[in-house]
């Protein structure tokens, strides 16, 4: 009781209520620790005492405690390499455990933060290769994450440096995410961006089939801008990869001109850009997905849904006013394991003229038309295809 009674007293310590890894090369931990309710690792030196409560403790090689070890209904696990300089003590005390607990619940205690962060980068080292178009040909970028592995490798930071190799343009993309409970379901995002391109045609175009389309043969079927701005995002994860999300957006939109980049075959079939109407747009945006496949990149079974719903101008300010909203449903089966069909509905409504960038291109990709043969600010489209397994050829 004394040796807890001493940590308490101090009252420098830190608070783990999840699974935490404590590690670094950045020399000694000076302060308390106290698990609660969870397992720790410490694979570190620390000066200070230890006290977990209800939980397992590993010290790995590189663990060096100055302190006491105090084990109130908990295990330990200790690495032949690994040093406690003070006492280890085992106890099922319901008086140390009550006297851990109400001063934790105390209103003047104050809780501390995990600090344990990772960073991490691609097998590149960050180098990555973000796709092929007729305005920027190749785009190359860097990046790297900030994690913090106590909360599943939630991302706390992201960042991106993109380069252009047609024209010298840079751009970037930032995002800072906090989390908001225990388990970062909830989250605020802060993000900023500087694209060198960008577009409103990836849902009826991918990134990688256009870059495919635009290098060999030439052919590019979607419209480029460049978008500047930052966002303040709250969002729930759900479960897989579905989520809600309440955003506000502060943006300029400019327009941007063919570069024709080199093409593997044929001549260069670039259509131009079209203007964009510039100024800021200000909006607040709802957005809801729901996705139950087990495989995003090739499903064939499966539910994709999402909702959108954005708000401009009015009292948010910004050139440009509006009220839109966009439903895209998505659906696979498999029949007899040779069997395949694919369903997809789309439809989005606007209360009034859309600026071009957030505006519908429909062709090409429906059978029949020629590029961008129909555009405007409404749409309804759905679409099936049934596919067949053919026999194997031994």
């Amino acid at each position: 009781m004394p040796h807890v009674e001493s940590v308490l007293a101090k009252g420098n310590y830190l608070v783990f209520h999840q699974d935490t890894v404590l590690a670094s090369e950045n020399g000694p931990l000076s302060t308390d620790i106290l698990f609660i309710d969870c397992n720790g690792v410490l694979d570190r030196p620390l000066e200070g005492s230890l006290i977990i409560l209800n939980g397992e403790l590993s010290l790995r090689s590189k663990a060096e405690v100055t302190g006491d070890v105090i084990l109130l209904r908990g295990t330990l696990f200790q690495s032949r390499d690994a040093k406690v300089k003070g006492e280890v003590i085992r106890t099922s005390s319901a008086e140390c455990i009550n006297r851990v607990r109400g001063k934790l619940q105390d209103p003047g205690f104050k809780k501390s933060l995990p600090i344990h962060l990772k960073f991490r980068t691609n097998r590149m080292g960050g180098f990555r290769l973000e796709g092929y178009d007729r305005v920027d040909g190749f785009s190359i970028s860097w990046g790297f994450t900030v994690e913090q592995p106590d909360l599943g490798d939630f991302p706390v930071f992201q960042g991106k440096v993109i380069s252009a190799t047609t024209h010298q343009a840079v751009g970037f993309n930032a995002l800072l995410k906090l989390p908001l409970d225990s388990k970062a379901r909830y989250s605020l995002g802060i993000g900023a961006r500087s694209t060198n391109s960008d577009t409103n045609d990836r849902w009826r175009l991918g990134d990688l089939e256009s870059a495919f389309k635009a290098f060999v043969s030439g052919y590019d079927h979607r419209y480029y801008f460049r978008r500047e701005g930052y966002s303040i995002e709250l969002r729930r994860e759900m479960w897989n990869r579905s989520y809600l999300s309440l955003a506000y957006q502060d943006e300029r939109y400019y327009s941007l001109k063919n570069q024709s980049p080199f093409t593997l075959f044929g001549s260069e079939n670039f259509h131009s850009n079209l203007p964009v109407e510039s100024g800021r747009v200000r909006s607040l945006v709802f957005d809801g997905m729901l996705d139950t496949r087990k495989d995003p990149f090739f499903a064939l079974s499966g539910f994709w849904g999402r909702l959108q719903g954005e708000l401009a101008g009015g009292t948010l300010g910004g050139r440009h006013s509006f009220a839109r909203i966009d439903l895209e449903l998505k659906r696979w089966d498999t029949f007899y394991d040779i069997h395949h069909t694919f369903f997809w509905f789309k439809w989005a409504y606007a209360d009034r003229p859309l600026p071009f960038q957030r505006g519908y291109t429909l062709g090409n990709t429906l059978r029949g038309y020629d590029n961008f043969a129909f555009s405007g600010d409404r749409m309804l489209m759905a679409q099936a295809l049934y596919g067949l397994n053919l026999p194997s050829v031994s």
